[in-house]
Parts: C-alpha cells; sequence; structure tokens
C-alpha cells in the first residue's frame, strides 16, 4: 500500500491490499481512509463502529485479551 501512496495513486482496492480483513474491518478502514475530510468518520465514530462491538467477527476482544501491560 505505501508503494500506491508514493506513486501518487489515491484509488486502490482496499480488500487486495489487505486481503486477509473481515468484512466490518474493511468498511471501517474505508471510512477512516476518506480522502476527503468531511466523508471521514471523527475517532469517536470509528470506536462506536460495530466492528469494535463484534468481538467474534473482528478478533478484537481476544487480542486484548492477551495485551499485558507492564
Amino acid at each position: 500500500m505505501q508503494n500506491l501512496v508514493l506513486e501518487g495513486q489515491t484509488e486502490f482496492r482496499l480488500g487486495e491490499a489487505c486481503e486477509h480483513a473481515s468484512a466490518l474491518s474493511l468498511e471501517l478502514m474505508r471510512k477512516m481512509f476518506a480522502f476527503d475530510p468531511a466523508r471521514r468518520i471523527s475517532a469517536t465514530e470509528a470506536l462506536a463502529h460495530e466492528y469494535f462491538q463484534t468481538p467474534d467477527e473482528s478478533g478484537f476482544q481476544a487480542e486484548l485479551e492477551t495485551l499485558t501491560f507492564p
């Protein structure tokens, strides 16, 4: 994906760049990466996205459970 940005390409297929991503994570990324700031979601909206509310789909909850903090 970095090469696409460096080459000045503003359109690419996110699903191809992140082929193992779930449908919910792709939807969230599309909203977060919107070029037009008026169409881009806020951090608050992103955290309220279904991706973070559906641990079975995202695997997010499993990742949280494995984190350790010093």
